[in-house]
């Protein structure tokens, strides 16, 4: 449990530091998605215990989690693009 929020706690300081690097403003909002991704995962699975639960409720989130991060990054491409 230690772990997973050391974890978190880097993954959002990553974020963080991410966002100051202006020189790196396109990929900015994409590698911010992928972190939250992990992060959502990591809670569900460690927090919410989706590891050692049913396989259903772990499959439906994991397909969710993806898919949200999808649409989310194909919209802001999509607009980012015109």
């Amino acid at each position: 449990m230690i772990r997973a929020w050391l974890i978190l706690v880097a993954i959002t300081t990553m974020s963080a530091l991410f966002v100051e690097q202006q020189a790196l403003e396109q990929i900015t909002v994409p590698v911010i998605l992928v972190l939250a991704l992990i992060k959502v995962r990591l809670i569900f699975l460690e927090f919410m215990e989706l590891r050692t639960g049913p396989w259903l409720p772990r499959l439906i989130f994991e397909v969710w989690a993806v898919a949200v991060i999808l649409l989310i990054m194909g919209n802001y491409l999509g607009a980012y693009s015109v």
